[in-house]
């Protein structure tokens, strides 16, 4: 597929279903591990989404604010200015959740409490 042009200007948009959590890989009988079909159901439902709605392609650092609710998710991705970068090589979503869960119990009851999270890679 081709990419579109960069854009530079925010794009929201609204997923109009029920948030569905990422399911944590599973290991099949075989030994092979999986991703639940749930999961790799949700995640298709929202690239065709996006896809279907000509949403733009950001090639530089982006913000993203995503609002859940019981029927839908609204989701705005904004460019940031140039600059933006980071030594760190990981996904800043994957630092948040190791970090949540190792608080997890300590800090609070469950992770599961905690209602906004701004994560930002410097």
């Amino acid at each position: 597929m081709p990419r579109r042009k960069s854009n530079k200007r925010p794009f929201t948009f609204i997923v109009d279903q029920r948030p569905t959590v990422k399911g944590r890989p599973r290991l099949g009988r075989r030994g092979r591990v999986f991703t639940p079909a749930r999961t790799l159901e949700a995640e298709a439902y929202i690239a065709a989404l996006y896809e279907k709605l000509r949403g733009p392609f950001y090639d530089g650092p982006v913000q993203i604010e995503a609002v859940f609710n019981t029927t839908e998710t609204q989701v705005t991705i904004s460019p940031l200015e140039e600059g933006h970068t980071s030594k760190l090589r990981g996904d800043t979503d994957n630092y948040l959740k190791l970090l949540l869960d190792g608080l997890n119990g300590v800090a609070f009851t469950d992770d599961k409490c905690v209602m906004i999270v701004r994560g930002e890679k410097r």
